[in-house]
């Protein structure tokens, strides 16, 4: 007999309730997509999940509930589920494998994950084509790959800036981590996140964020001078060139960020928050 049953994800953690008994039974909730208002394809797919999710927190039965960020942890409380039994364990990064470093190639921003609406693709090539005027041989990485990919390329050529954005696809982890620590500025346009585990890898490398002002985000640089949120692909583009034309600058934000992710985004301290989470009264 197990002394505790933990259920990864809003599914795993409402079947619980069925599955054999245990002292502790804990759910993680990553993200809860019928809070989101999304449209087009990733709008009826959010809608499709948050209403698999909306049945799933009718069934959930847990003595514990892990959640990613504060966001997730409130609506359970509106939804009725005890505070005290809920634990934000956030998500974390190993350091040794992102080591830090504030020499970058100049001029160069990345994005890491998926092609889809829902991320914002489109918006940071509009960031793009806006500092190309001003930043000479401004270059995004994009590292990563989804259904977006031909349209985002087409979006490329329109603008005429082929030589100004690199389309790496899926990359192993090795690459990935050398594509971080070289580039000097992380850029994110997503609409939804549950945390942004990029946005940490990122700071742990030294690369500054300058990200879309929303929950996963804020939770993130947690109110901390360590990069920017903004509300437009303008003000993303402003933020961009501000960290690429004063050094100084960027490189106080990057040290800040590695700092912020030592003393709270390792794995070490991602664990001691598991340990308060499961540790039995």
């Amino acid at each position: 007999k197990p002394d505790v049953l933990i259920g990864n994800g809003m599914l795993a953690a409402s079947l619980l309730r069925f599955v054999g008994e245990a002292p502790l039974k804990v759910g993680i909730i990553h993200h809860l997509y019928h809070t989101t208002k999304l449209g087009g394809q990733d709008g009826r797919m959010a809608w499709l999940v948050g209403t698999l999710e909306r049945a799933a927190l009718r069934l959930v039965k847990l003595d514990r509930i892990g959640v990613v960020n504060p966001l997730v942890k409130d609506i359970l409380v509106r939804r009725g589920f005890r505070e005290d039994r809920i634990v934000v364990v956030g998500n974390g990064v190993n350091t040794d494998d992102y080591l830090f470093s504030e020499r970058k190639v100049p001029n160069s921003l990345i994005y890491i994950g998926s092609l889809r609406k829902l991320k914002g693709v489109d918006l940071l090539i509009e960031v793009v084509s806006i500092l190309k005027n001003t930043i000479p041989g401004v270059t995004l990485h994009i590292v990563g790959d989804g259904p977006k990919r031909e349209e985002v390329k087409r979006r490329i050529a329109a603008l005429g800036i082929s030589d100004s954005v690199v389309l790496h696809g899926y990359v192993p982890e090795r690459e990935k981590v050398e594509l971080l620590s070289n580039c000097a500025v992380y850029v994110s346009n997503s609409r939804f996140e549950g945390f942004g585990i990029p946005v940490v890898e990122a700071m742990a490398t030294g690369t500054v964020p300058v990200v879309s002002n929303i929950g996963g985000h804020q939770f993130v640089l947690q109110g901390q001078d360590a990069g920017y949120l903004v509300d437009s692909v303008e003000e993303m583009a402003v933020k961009v060139a501000d960290l690429l034309t004063h050094e100084a600058r960027r490189s106080e934000l990057a040290r800040n960020g590695r700092k912020l992710v030592e003393e709270k985004r390792t794995w070490v301290k991602v664990g001691q928050r598991y340990r308060e989470l499961i540790a039995v009264a």
